[in-house]
Order: structure tokens, then sequence, then C-alpha cells
């Protein structure tokens, strides 16, 4: 299965179960989805997969809804740190503005 495939798939498997569960569930569940956009994003450090993820995680290709974005950004802003710390060769890029404004550290930074 393709790391793009298993993404879509997770999230829309989510998005399925998600109607009546708690916060705690919800945040528990995404956990899966992270994990998939991490592999896929890992892939390759191009903008396609960068700006599929987010169009996923922003409702779909038709349309932008900030309250789906903005949920669980917590969990959805370590995976966009990841891709903007590094360079196409993936070689961290360590600006301490750009963790302090994300909220986390870049992978592969010395703090």
């Amino acid at each position: 299965m393709s790391s793009r495939f298993r993404f879509v798939t997770e999230f829309l498997a989510y998005q399925a179960g998600a109607a009546g569960k708690d916060a705690a569930t919800l945040e528990r569940d995404f956990d899966a989805v992270a994990a998939a956009a991490r592999g896929y994003l890992d892939t390759s450090r191009r903008r396609p997969p960068l700006r599929e993820v987010a169009r996923v995680f922003g409702g779909g290709w038709e349309r932008y809804d900030e309250q789906q974005y903005l949920s669980l950004f917590a969990k959805k802003a370590p995976l966009f740190a990841q891709v903007f710390g590094q360079d196409d060769r993936g070689r961290a890029q360590c600006d301490p503005r750009q963790r302090r404004r994300l909220g986390t550290r870049i992978t592969g930074c010395r703090a």
C-alpha cells in the first residue's frame, strides 16, 4: 500500500468513526492519521505531499473548513514542523523563531 493511500484511508476511517465520540477518544484515534501523514511526508520532501496533507486536514480540495483544520492542531503542528524544518535534502533548518511559533521542537535541531 502506498503511503499516500494509507494516509487518505486512515483519515477517512477517522472521519467515518468520529461521530458521537468524546474529545479524548478523538485525539487518541487521530494518532493513526498523524502516523500515516508522517509516513507520507517522509516519502518526499517536496511540496505536493505537504500540500495534499494540508488540504485533507482542511476539509478537502473543493472546500476549506477552518474549524476542521484547527481541530487537533497540537497533533498536526509537528507534522508541518517536520517538513518546514528541513530543506529538500532532509537537513535540519534550525530557526529558533520558527520553533517558537510552531510551539514544537523541529526534528534534528539542537535546541
